[in-house]
């Protein structure tokens, strides 16, 4: 039987510690990577349901925009009937008044009456050409 080396024996004891802990930082370093690989997917992963989110945002935000645009324009279009209800409310009573006079032979009222329908139509005329010329210029300040 061979002697017993101290020495031999040390370096063999080293080795195997530095094969066992080569080995151990190995398995460590191949689960550091796939925790890495698995932090990277979740990252990718979370960033495409960022983009998803915002370009989710993004058609609300102009769904928004096109019903708050509708929802104007509704507003325009009732205070415009409202104005036009106004006008022939006025337009019809003065008529009823000239059929009225006229029954009762009442000629000079009759005939200050039907100018009064004409002066309306006149300013009525003229309102819609403003509200036109406004609506044109509304428009272009838009762009």
């Amino acid at each position: 039987m061979a002697p017993f080396n101290l020495q031999h024996s040390t370096v063999v004891a080293k080795a195997s510690c530095s094969q066992q802990l080569r080995h151990q930082n190995a398995k460590e370093m191949k689960k550091i990577k796939s925790s890495m690989r698995k932090l990277q997917a979740e990252m990718r992963e979370i960033s495409e349901d960022q983009k998803s989110i915002r370009e989710g945002q993004k058609q609300i935000r102009k769904k928004f925009e096109s019903i708050e645009s509708e929802c104007q324009k509704l507003h325009e279009e009732t205070k415009l009937i409202t104005q036009q209800s106004a006008i022939s409310r006025d337009r019809l009573t003065l008529m009823f008044q000239i059929l009225k006079a006229r029954q009762n032979n009442d000629f000079p009222t009759a005939t200050a009456l039907t100018q009064a329908l004409r002066l309306l139509k006149e300013e009525r005329q003229n309102n819609l050409i403003k509200q036109e010329i406004l609506r044109l210029n509304h428009g272009r300040n838009r762009e």
